[in-house]
């Protein structure tokens, strides 16, 4: 039994034709292609080897059931056989031996059947679209959480929940700022429950915005509840876990904090920013004032703190751009404006400097925003910071050796947020070990 000739080809590749894949396809080439082929000669040796093999019987039997198609008209015929593991194939696909039998047929320069190319008979067609086509650009951001440049746009937009505006009650304004209002409010209804929330006032096109927040779902990052449209510009609606205010008035206002209890904050904040990473969005403003604190010291990274009037000395204008937390940022961030997951390392090795400084003072406390943006332009030349901040007192020697990895000029010496978490995992639970044997040292 033999197949019909045909312009199919049914090759392992182009169509599931065989179960086994231990099938291969040999083409020859018609008379029309000979004619045109510049290399005649070589074409008569291919029709000549074919010939031999279509009228040799001895090798029906290695063939397997393969089958030799008789070349009639000037269609493409097909030869199917079963390669063995031990046929040397030479020069790649441009020919070999056959073994049969015993016996090694010279296969010359006939060529294997090429799947696709411009020289195929039959073309690999793809029914969907590259998938590039169908990712949406990055949208714009106003506020502080936002992708990272330069890094694919990763995060999978949640929908909008709708509350209504009499379920809000004003209990008093935070503050505002270049980008909107914050609003600190008392939610209660049926529908929405019950509880403290913030609004965070929105404007221009904010609707992306607004489902890139709502899709934000982790332990130690502040959920976005919803979105009020009664009121324009929309509000957006965010939770409030913050029975004992944020990081920076619980350090200054409670000193009786041991190492063990900052250390685990310190792994909380690590955490949210792993799952922000993971999602490659940074935070343009990480520092101890957006980092809320809850019952039994939990942390949930927020972004509220530029609204209020508080934290004003905190930001800097700088370019003519709106103002920024300078004593916070990198110098591609100060200096270019640039924003990625490694921007956002730096400010959290600056957290983690508060937080065993326990916010006495501000980074950079002796220096001017002129000579904080000279130490910036220090690495933009080429150079390390001329002036890092100091270890404080509290602080173990490899946390502040992490720290320092943080604020290097080489974005890609410095370590990842899961690198991060891990070592401040590590850290923590070989602290709890020590305290469970009453071997822990109080600071």
């Amino acid at each position: 039994m033999c197949f019909e000739q045909t312009q199919h080809y049914h090759t392992p590749l182009v169509n599931p034709y065989y179960t086994s894949t231990t099938y291969a396809s040999v083409r020859t080439e018609s008379p029309i292609r000979r004619a045109e082929s510049v290399h005649s000669d070589d074409a008569a040796h291919k029709d000549a080897v074919l010939d031999d093999l279509s009228d040799n019987s001895s090798m029906t039997g290695s063939l397997s059931g393969g089958v030799v198609a008789g070349r009639q008209g000037q269609s493409y015929s097909t030869l199917q056989f079963r390669s063995l593991q031990n046929t040397p194939i030479a020069n790649g696909s441009a020919g070999g031996f056959y073994v049969a039998n015993g016996s090694a047929v010279n296969l010359g320069s006939v060529t294997p059947y090429a799947v696709t190319g411009p020289d195929s008979p039959i073309r690999k067609r793809y029914h969907t679209a590259p998938r590039e086509k169908h990712r949406l650009a990055p949208p714009a951001v106003a506020w502080n959480i936002a992708p990272s440049m330069g890094q694919s746009y990763k995060c999978r937009e949640g929908e909008l929940i709708p509350i209504p505006r009499y379920c809000l009650r004003v209990v008093q304004k935070i503050g505002s700022c270049h980008v909107g209002e914050a609003i600190m409010c008392e939610m209660e209804g049926e529908e929405v429950g019950k509880g403290k929330v913030v609004v965070k006032t929105m404007r221009g096109d904010c609707i992306r915005e607004m489902k890139l927040l709502s899709s934000l779902n982790d332990q130690n990052v502040v959920r976005t509840i919803g979105v009020c449209t009664a009121e324009q510009p929309p509000w957006a609606i965010l939770e409030y876990p913050a029975d004992l205010g944020n990081l920076e008035q619980l350090l200054t206002t409670n000193e009786t904090l041991k190492c063990g209890c900052l250390m685990f904050m310190t792994l909380q904040i690590a955490s949210g920013m792993k799952y922000l990473e993971s999602k490659n969005l940074v935070h343009k403003d990480l520092a101890a004032r957006n980092c809320l604190v809850g019952r039994g010291y939990t942390i949930k990274i927020a972004d509220i703190a530029i609204c209020n009037p508080m934290y004003e000395n905190h930001y800097s204008a700088i370019g003519g751009r709106p103002p920024a937390p300078i004593r916070w940022q990198p110098w591609e961030s100060i200096l270019l404006d640039r924003h990625t997951c490694a921007s956002s390392v730096w400010s959290f090795a600056v957290t983690v400097w508060e937080i065993f400084s326990r916010c006495n003072e501000i980074p950079f406390s002796n220096f001017t925003n002129d000579e904080v943006v000279q130490n910036a332009e220090q690495m933009y030349y080429g150079g390390e910071l001329q002036t890092l901040l100091p270890k404080p007192s509290i602080c173990m020697s490899d946390v502040y050796e992490v720290m320092t990895r943080c604020w290097k000029r080489d974005q890609n010496l410095r370590p990842t947020f899961r690198e991060l978490y891990l070592f401040l995992k590590r850290k923590h639970m070989g602290e709890t070990t020590l305290g469970s044997t009453q071997k822990k040292i109080d600071v």
